[in-house]
């Protein structure tokens, strides 16, 4: 699993990027974001198998594709990234 996480000058990490094998413990990783996170989950609305997952709200996003075996992802806080620093940098 590779993990990547990008912090403000303030040492405040406001994303986390990840790719590998298998998906991340995401309650792990979006530590007290994981509630926004579920119930954002639950209220879309998801029928179907779907590969790719996008969960915006104003405090996070996240965004996760892949299958078995080849997983990525991000995960950030519009509100803490810097400036001069956009999403499309998050890799």
């Amino acid at each position: 699993m590779r993990l990547r996480e990008y912090q403000n000058r303030s040492g405040v990490v406001f994303a986390v990027v990840w790719s590998g094998p298998a998906m991340p413990d995401l309650q792990k990783l979006l530590g007290a974001s994981y509630q926004t996170y579920t119930t954002a989950v639950a209220a879309a609305n998801h029928s179907g198998l779907k590969r790719s997952l996008r969960i915006a709200t104003s405090d996070l996003v996240v965004e996760s594709e892949g299958h078995m075996r080849a997983y990525t992802g991000r995960a950030y806080l519009p509100s803490l990234i810097p400036a001069g620093t956009s999403p499309a940098d998050l890799r």
